[in-house]
């Protein structure tokens, strides 16, 4: 059952100029094939953006000392008892088909930028605009493997959104609660388009 309203603060004005736009969307929202694959759930790009961010860790966890701790190999293990960890969208809205991300400051971390560049142009969102909005400077060391297992998860729904034919949206936090009610309702309208 989806979650009544967004975990946090900042995604609630975003939340309420939804509902105004379809009441029935939905927060936290999870389907049976969103969740983090083990080896032999991948695919393809799934699977070279996962090498991909076991090696950067191999390589650079020691450049800070609270990631120092990593375990790079284990990044995506199951959980204990062999169930995959299950993942969400922030929001959706059920008549349109539509799933959005809000990204706040620490989906942009230089380890995002490397799994975007696994990225085609064809998603919903400006790929290239994206990488340049990350940042080596944005870190949340804590745990030590965040940033990693945060790429890898927000990966995992971009290309699975994308093999179900659900139409995700990455909205940046600043062009949401940085923006005017004008600004804001024009993006809005943009979404069901």
């Amino acid at each position: 059952m989806p979650a009544p309203h967004p975990k946090g603060q900042a995604a609630r004005p975003l939340w309420n100029a939804l509902k105004r736009l379809d009441p029935s969307v939905e927060c936290e929202k999870t389907f049976d094939w969103l969740f983090v694959p083990g080896p032999d759930q991948r695919m393809r790009h799934e699977s070279e953006v996962h090498a991909a961010l076991v090696e950067h860790c191999r390589t650079t966890r020691t450049t800070h000392p609270k990631k120092s701790n990593c375990n790079c190999d284990g990044l995506y293990a199951m959980t204990p008892i062999g169930r995959a960890r299950t993942l969400e969208f922030d929001f959706f809205l059920p008549q349109s088909g539509v799933a959005i991300e809000f990204d706040e400051r620490q989906h942009f971390t230089k380890e995002r930028r490397l799994t975007l560049n696994f990225y085609a142009t064809d998603f919903p969102f400006d790929v290239e605009r994206w990488k340049l909005l990350c940042s080596d400077r944005i870190v949340d060391p804590v745990p030590p493997c965040r940033d990693w297992q945060r790429a890898f998860r927000d990966t995992i729904r971009d290309f699975r959104a994308k093999a179900h034919g659900v139409k995700l949206l990455r909205i940046y936090y600043q062009d949401f609660n940085g923006a005017s009610e004008h600004a804001r309702s024009a993006l809005i309208q943009t979404i069901v388009q």
